[in-house]
């Protein structure tokens, strides 16, 4: 330890990046009151980069749980999925202290959620999610490293199972399913069919993103942070116009009983869904069928790639191999009935 004594005096006496703290320790009358005193302060200085810990606050899973909430509901229009995956995040863990985190633990939660039956990639969701959360504690300085980095936890592998695209008549077939109770998801399916967007930033639309006169809608895409303008349908902006006579909120699609955004609306889809005769099929796929239509429409890929909001052309292109691919298929019955 770098402490002395003089003239009956303790001091200690270090340096870190280059600058020196030579100070005395008035209170200390001994040798390992003085160590006690140094390490205190490069406790302070350092945090956990020496494990000098032990005047430290251990947090808890649960504290950094409440300060993620707090984050994502500021920051992130699609919170409800991380809002979903922190709840069970919290039901496995609870108070466990961050100290205590290891990539053994959270392989621990991974275990558990496939014994109850969770699928590849929801568990891979929620693991994101961690890690989101362990980087966070990381820049606080609650943890000395992230254990829940893929080098460490290496994504669960997840089989691409080829998604459903619904052709005209089943488009037509589900936009009239929506009557009764599930009226209100007719504007919502036309939008996602119409734009491509995904159904957070449909259920988070704000009117102030949407301009009637110049038939547009801007969205912030929330994977690259880039602003992105989309042309509004003329059956669309008819939905639109009608909302609009019925506006309550600074939010498009508002739930009549809590004036709010819709929050859980998967029972609605899946009834809709059930009554138009649509199987193994999920919102998420009217995007998909809206980029496959565009493509089958010859629109130049580069644009498609802007109105779906791709992060790379390599994503639209896979799009693109696969209709091509079923082309080649038509092309060759056409040919053996020729």
């Amino acid at each position: 330890m770098s402490v002395y004594n003089k003239n009956n005096r303790w001091y200690y006496n270090f340096q870190i990046r280059g600058e020196r703290y030579h100070r005395a320790v008035p209170e200390a009358t001994t040798r390992k009151m003085a160590e006690q005193a140094e390490t205190k302060v490069k406790a302070e200085l350092l945090g956990d980069r020496y494990d000098l810990v032990e005047y430290k606050k251990q947090e808890t899973f649960f504290t950094l749980g409440e300060r993620f909430e707090q984050y994502v509901k500021s920051n992130c229009k699609g919170y409800i999925n991380d809002l979903s995956a922190l709840k069970k995040l919290k039901e496995f863990f609870g108070d466990k202290k961050l100290k205590e985190f290891t990539p053994f633990i959270i392989e621990q939660y991974r275990q558990h959620r496939k014994k109850l039956g969770m699928k590849g990639a929801t568990i891979n969701r929620e693991i994101g999610v961690l890690r989101r959360m362990m980087t966070m504690a990381e820049n606080y300085g609650w943890i000395k490293y992230n254990p829940a980095v893929k080098r460490y936890i290496k994504p669960l592998k997840v089989e691409n199972k080829k998604i459903k695209i619904l052709d005209k008549q089943e488009v037509a077939t589900l936009l009239k399913c929506c009557y009764g109770e599930c009226e209100f998801l007719k504007p919502i399916f036309l939008c996602a069919l119409h734009t491509g967007m995904r159904k957070s930033e449909i259920l988070q639309l704000e009117w102030e993103n949407v301009d009637l006169e110049q038939k547009l809608i801007t969205i912030l895409t929330q994977k690259n942070g880039k602003k992105s303008e989309i042309p509004i349908s003329s059956p669309l902006l008819l939905e639109f116009k009608k909302l609009k006579l019925q506006k309550s909120s600074k939010y498009v699609f508002v739930n009549p009983l809590t004036n709010a955004p819709y929050v859980n609306i998967r029972y609605s889809i899946q009834k809709v869904f059930k009554r138009a005769g649509i199987k193994n099929f999920t919102f998420h796929g009217l995007r998909h069928t809206a980029c496959t239509r565009l493509i089958e429409l010859d629109v130049p890929l580069d644009v498609v790639k802007d109105i779906m909001r791709h992060s790379n052309i390599n994503i639209t292109l896979e799009v693109y191999n696969h209709i091509k691919q079923e082309r080649k298929r038509e092309a060759i019955e056409r040919l053996s009935n020729y």
